[in-house]
């Protein structure tokens, strides 16, 4: 598995790539992997919690990773499901404040206020 986080390392791109570069380079000084690999989060953010706690098993206690990842996988996409979810229930609020100064007039112009001046015209 440290093969595979030096070959991460070394091709990603951006903060994250930099972040992984000096993680790798406190492996290479000597710190454990599984240790690196637990100092994800603090270091790329909470996302990769869960990540690096299916890695940090993988490492110590030698457990197969494609369950652990799958589980990681199921996970995440559970996360961006509610978060989406999250966000469709604020469609309709947010549409409320253009249908209502939009709509309302339009209906009101065209459909009250005729009937209002024929009212108005017989009288």
């Amino acid at each position: 598995m440290g093969s595979a986080f030096t070959l991460i390392a070394e091709r990603l791109p951006g903060a994250t790539g930099a972040q992984l570069r000096l993680l790798q380079q406190r492996v290479e000084r000597g710190e454990p992997l599984a240790d690196a690999i637990a100092a994800l989060p603090s270091v790329l953010g909470a996302g990769f919690a869960s990540l690096a706690d299916a890695l940090g098993l993988a490492v110590r206690y030698g457990t197969p990773i494609d369950s652990l990842l799958e589980r990681v996988a199921v996970e995440a996409r559970l996360d961006a499901r509610r978060a989406a979810e999250v966000r469709a229930r604020r469609v309709p609020l947010l549409l409320l404040f253009p249908l209502v100064m939009c709509s309302l007039p339009a209906f009101v112009l065209l459909t009250i206020l005729p009937l209002t001046v024929a009212a108005l015209k017989r009288l």
